[in-house]
């Protein structure tokens, strides 16, 4: 006859299964994933939209910023230029009129060699550049082209940090363009 404890140990040794093994357990993991890469599928077009919604502010600003030069008697004073330039949070604004580029306002030369972000014709591949904001560091910079909307040419373009206010992250500029501008 067969030893008891023989008989106990195989129930002992019931294999350890990471899937629940109940039917409603199943349908709320299955649910938690659907859920997850449906919000995961959802993210890049999300940061693409309010990527080119915050580069196309700045360059309305830089294009504002070109009509208060051009509408100046005597020219723009450095002192102004640079208060020009820091109000549309950029660094360097160009016009280009009938295949010509005018330098309108410029700081320093910028360090880093700028990654081009053209608003002009829109790629299929545009959801990529909010993730190379995102991960490329806080002291890049933006090189943006877009069609002016005030202004009579060809396109306008910028010269842009990536991490507007002085933050060092993408993500905290929502809470930096929500926030009012500091005094100067």
């Amino acid at each position: 006859m067969a030893d008891p404890a023989l008989l106990i140990e195989p129930a002992r040794r019931r294999r350890v299964s990471l899937w629940p093994a109940g039917l409603s357990a199943r349908l709320l993991l299955l649910t938690v994933l659907i859920v997850v890469l449906a919000n995961l599928a959802i993210l890049p077009p999300n940061l693409a939209a309010f990527e080119e919604q915050r580069l196309l502010e700045r360059v309305g600003a830089a294009e504002v910023a070109t009509l208060v030069t051009q509408t100046a008697p005597n020219g723009v004073t450095a002192p102004i230029s640079q208060k020009l330039l820091a109000s549309a949070e950029v660094v360097q604004i160009v016009l280009a009129v009938n295949n010509e580029r005018h330098l309108i306002l410029q700081m320093p030369r910028v360090q880093r060699t700028p990654y081009l972000v053209d608003l002009r014709h829109r790629s299929p591949l545009s959801w990529i550049a909010p993730f190379e904001t995102l991960f490329g560091g806080g002291d890049r910079m933006v090189r943006v082209m877009a069609t002016p909307r005030f202004l009579h040419g060809d396109f306008v373009e910028i010269v842009a940090p990536t991490a507007p206010c002085g933050e060092s992250s993408w993500l905290s500029s929502c809470a930096c363009s929500a926030s009012p501008p500091s005094p100067r």
